[in-house]
């Protein structure tokens, strides 16, 4: 009977403790951290992981420095699950002036599970400084995710990257300047 017992409250625990573990649903972007120089592009590839309880998508909203970083464009993976099908929507983000991308979209009434590559974020950058690209979850108009499964909301962790941009050596650029008077004074020798 004591053996029955315990057995019933190690299976309650084991339960308890399945109910409560977080699932994996993760949207985050990569490289995590990245350095580059004023004028360079900057790419960052959005990801999402639903193995656990598949998704039938949402919107994500994203947020850089305005100021350090321009928008230039989203582009889509086309392998994703649902990309061209009936059952599959995808949205470009609307750009808004304050340094947020409101609402790309994206989602399967199959559900989708992952890890897929959602698509590449490019960005120009423009001025010199730390800029930390967040995610989070988008409020209107596409709202909340929901599970394939429960249809039930789900808790998402968002992973935001971290852009560098340093500015271009002084050095370098008077060296390739000095270099190029050279090259302006030996010609006018050699005439």
């Amino acid at each position: 009977m004591l053996k029955k017992f315990l057995l019933s409250i190690v299976l309650g625990g084991l339960l308890a403790f399945n109910a409560t573990v977080s699932l994996a649903n993760d949207v985050w972007l990569t490289p995590a951290e990245q350095n580059v120089k004023v004028l360079d592009p900057v790419k960052l590839d959005l990801w999402m992981d639903f193995h656990d309880d598949p998704t039938l998508g949402s919107g994500v909203d994203t947020f850089y420095n305005s100021g350090l970083l321009s928008f230039v464009s989203f582009e889509f993976d086309t392998t994703l699950p649902g990309w061209g099908k009936p059952s599959g929507a995808y949205y470009q983000p609307t750009v808004l002036p304050d340094g947020e991308l409101n609402g790309l979209g994206f989602g399967d009434f199959g559900g989708l599970t992952g890890p897929y590559k959602i698509g590449t974020f490019t960005f120009q950058a423009i001025n010199k400084g730390k800029n930390n690209v967040t995610l989070q979850q988008n409020d209107i108009p596409l709202g909340e995710f929901y599970s394939a499964n429960t249809f039930d909301a789900q808790v998402i962790n968002f992973k935001g990257a971290e852009v560098n941009v340093i500015p271009e050596p002084v050095s370098a650029i008077l060296f390739l300047f000095g270099m190029d008077g050279l090259g302006i004074c030996k010609k006018k020798k050699e005439e």
